[in-house]
């Protein structure tokens, strides 16, 4: 009985390390996009941009650094959001300029 409790207990551990390595791998077909916006000093400018990126389709997570003044989105694998909807959706937002920067999460670029 305890060989079979200690063999269950290995089987746990490898199912558990392969189903959470798994989004590691998923993780990879993932495109970062980070905008630099200028004029985002306080929090209710950030809080206003996160919710209007939010309205976006095909992000898996929407974050907005306000130090730094970049928001960096994360594209779902096989959609496709062009400069111009990301541009259009900070205008809407009320800034008027952002830099748009892209790659493939998992670059070192």
């Amino acid at each position: 009985m305890n060989f079979k409790r200690k063999l269950f207990g290995c089987f746990l551990m490898v199912a558990f390390i392969s189903l959470s390595a798994f989004p590691l791998f998923a993780e990879s077909d993932t495109q970062k996009i980070m905008i630099k916006v200028e004029g985002l000093y306080c929090p209710f400018c950030a809080y206003g941009l996160e919710k209007q990126l939010k309205k976006l389709d095909g992000f898996k997570k929407v974050e907005v650094n306000l130090k730094h003044g970049v928001a960096e989105l994360y594209i779902k694998p096989g959609v496709t959001v062009t400069d111009a909807v990301i541009q259009t959706a900070v205008e809407d937002a009320g800034f008027d300029s952002a830099t748009i920067t892209r790659k493939q999460n998992g670059d070192n670029k």
